[in-house]
């Protein structure tokens, strides 16, 4: 990636289907953009009034099991860390991602549709160089069992756990980049427990009044009762639960608005957790700089 220019898609790209957590029907088009714009989502309501919502950490707002942007007007757009994911994984650095709707559509569960749609249309190489975050000391952030870290390095790698009650514990390390992301991680779907998930509706719904999981069936999330898995053919993979956790993660890494360069450790990564991260580095001056400034 070292040298390498900026890229925006060579041709709009669009989907659509039902979102995950709303379960209403979505049409999302990625549009070119110019050098440095990053990446911009385009709230459209039902009268055709268009809100941008940059995807930047400052833009989070609280929602529960998703990373959901929110303009100064309230407009807002749930789970959206799938899509930036596929971003990541695409090397697209500029875009304008028109969404009709408040929730990018699940699609299969996982990133890999979005990435195949991606690169269908191909991409635009642009006239000025890619932006990467280097990580200069040890950030660390904490909460709930739960903690992130990155340090130093040479290159972007992860070493990561998650414990799964009923499942037991999982460990994903390596080097990742856009190609081994595509190959090794974009096809982990999300997940959730039957039994867990009813109790977790309606606690949800009735104390934020956010619904969660309305959209979710065996063709688009794996589905747990107990310790089985209910969809045919199982798992795409033995440790797909800490695959999509790390997929989660990318999409959440990608509200910095550019690569970062540095080793992350952590166990049960969660989507504030994750943008806690990316804010907590970003609002520290002598956390990084600019990937060649030092």
């Amino acid at each position: 990636m070292a040298n390498s220019y900026q890229h925006t898609v060579a041709n709009p790209v669009t989907f659509s289907g039902k979102g995950l957590h709303i379960g209403k029907f979505a049409r999302v088009i990625l549009n070119p953009a110019p050098v440095n714009t990053g990446i911009v989502f385009q709230h459209v309501d039902k009268s055709g009034v268009r809100t941008n919502i940059p995807a930047h950490w400052q833009y989070t707002t609280p929602m529960p099991f998703c990373t959901c942007l929110m303009a100064s007007n309230g407009m807002y757009i749930r789970t959206v860390e799938h899509l930036l994911a596929a971003c990541f994984a695409c090397g697209l650095d500029n875009a304008l991602i028109e969404v009709h709707g408040n929730e990018i559509p699940l699609l299969d569960g996982s990133a890999f549709s979005m990435i195949k749609a991606i690169e269908d249309v191909g991409l635009q190489a642009q006239t000025q160089l890619k932006k990467r975050i280097r990580v200069l000391k040890t950030v660390r952030v904490e909460g709930n069992n739960r903690y992130l870290q990155i340090d130093p390095a040479q290159d972007f790698s992860l070493d990561l756990g998650v414990q799964l009650a009923k499942y037991g514990d999982f460990h994903w390390q390596g080097v990742l980049t856009p190609d081994s992301f595509k190959a090794e991680i974009a096809q982990a779907r999300t997940y959730g427990d039957v039994t867990h998930g009813l109790l977790a509706k309606t606690f949800t719904a009735f104390f934020t009044k956010h619904p969660i999981a309305l959209g979710a069936n065996l063709n688009n999330c794996i589905v747990m009762f107990g310790k089985h898995v209910l969809n045919r053919g199982g798992l795409r993979m033995p440790d797909e639960f800490i695959r999509h956790r790390i997929l989660d993660l990318m999409g959440d890494l990608m509200l910095a608005q550019a690569p970062l360069i540095g080793k992350i450790t952590g166990f049960n990564p969660a989507h504030r957790l994750n943008q806690r991260l990316v804010e907590t580095i970003l609002t520290d001056e002598s956390a990084w700089c600019w990937d060649g400034d030092k």
